[in-house]
């Protein structure tokens, strides 16, 4: 979800008042200057992932994010406490395997 990205906790709300998934993955790669993580194998009912998913450029670690994960990564505890409380699914993984714990301790946040 792109306004958690942005930090627009009102938006989030907003969405989510109006039936958006608040566990929907974006397709949208985020440039990032962290290194890439390894490569995972996802399980076969991945939404945005059929398998094998080789990731080799640090702008590619963040596709398929949900917006727990966003938060989680950029270790912003509001969003991710507002996401909690509107039911985010903190055990689905993104395209290289990790759940919002491992990003923020991966990030540095934990």
């Amino acid at each position: 979800m792109w306004a958690v990205l942005e930090n627009h906790p009102d938006i989030v709300k907003l969405l989510v008042s109006r039936a958006a998934d608040i566990n929907a993955q974006s397709a949208v790669v985020v440039p990032t200057e962290r290194p890439a993580l390894p490569a995972l194998r996802l399980p076969p009912t991945s939404r945005c992932g059929s398998g094998n998913l080789s990731i080799t450029r640090a702008s590619e670690s963040f596709r398929c994010n949900d917006g727990i994960l966003y938060a989680a990564r950029d270790g912003n505890l509001p969003m991710a406490r507002l996401l909690v409380d509107l039911k985010a699914d903190l055990e689905k993984p993104s395209a290289n395997g990790t759940t919002a714990l491992i990003d923020a301790i991966v990030n540095g946040h934990i």
